[in-house]
């Protein structure tokens, strides 16, 4: 249930954060230059620095079993799509 609460957070800020950024390009407050620019920054150093930061978590054993499971059903499903590949 709090996975879920902190799910809902989040979009809410990602809402909160694109209806900024619609309003401020429908009122024109910002120019398409800057805007470029903006989506520059996102892009190249905002969305990396979140994405690093989402893998730091204190080490865990069940984490590390989670992991595993995750790769060998990952590396299953690949296998099985190549064989139905070579079969059509």
């Amino acid at each position: 249930m709090v996975q879920l609460l902190v799910l809902v957070e989040v979009l809410f800020i990602f809402l909160l954060i694109i209806l900024l950024g619609y309003s401020l390009g429908k009122f024109k407050l910002v120019s398409d230059r800057f805007a470029d620019d903006l989506n520059t920054l996102m892009m190249n150093v905002t969305l990396p620095m979140m994405l690093i930061n989402s893998f730091i978590q204190p080490f865990s054993q069940e984490l590390t079993e989670q992991g595993l499971l995750i790769a060998l059903v990952t590396i299953g499903c690949l296998l099985m799509s190549f064989l139905v590949g070579l079969l059509f």
